[in-house]
């Protein structure tokens, strides 16, 4: 009976904290070079694109937003469920398999948002988009954490 309150209280603070969260989730991954006042700026976009941008990005936002805090949670519960005494390994294979779900996803929106936006652009700027990325997201340690090359933990 201890466990089962427990495991509610737990579950219920980790759905409050959802809530608390819910916001936008501030620049996060970001959607490439033109996701920033200064980079449209140096892009040289006009009035049109601006607008057109700012579209797609709220669009964007209101896709990817609940099922963000959807992924949150599943985290969470998947937390939970790794606490117990007797990990239940079918229950957090498939509360996994969700989050696996969730974050293929939130990539699939993010890389069509991405192509919409250069569809906005000249073949001029995204050139230019290009070249300011530069080498955003390569090399040891995109997206790998603590346990990316080169990282020694504690001994």
């Amino acid at each position: 009976m201890r466990r089962v309150i427990f495991s509610f209280v737990f579950l219920s603070l980790a759905l409050w904290a959802t809530s608390a969260f819910a916001g936008p989730w501030g620049r996060g991954m970001g959607t490439g070079a033109f996701d920033s006042l200064p980079a449209e700026a140096a892009l040289g976009l006009t009035s049109e694109q601006s607008q057109k941008l700012q579209t797609l990005r709220q669009a964007y936002l209101d896709n990817i937003t609940p099922l963000q805090n959807q992924l949150f949670s599943r985290k969470a519960e998947l937390r939970l469920l790794w606490s117990a005494q007797n990990p239940d390994q079918e229950q957090i294979a498939s509360k996994q398999k969700e989050i696996n779900e969730l974050e293929q996803k939130i990539e699939e929106i993010s890389t069509r948002h991405r192509l919409d936006c250069r569809e906005v652009l000249t073949p001029e700027q995204r050139e230019k988009a290009a070249k300011m990325e530069g080498g955003r997201h390569r090399g040891p340690g995109w997206r790998s954490g603590r346990m990316s090359q080169g990282w020694k933990g504690e001994n």
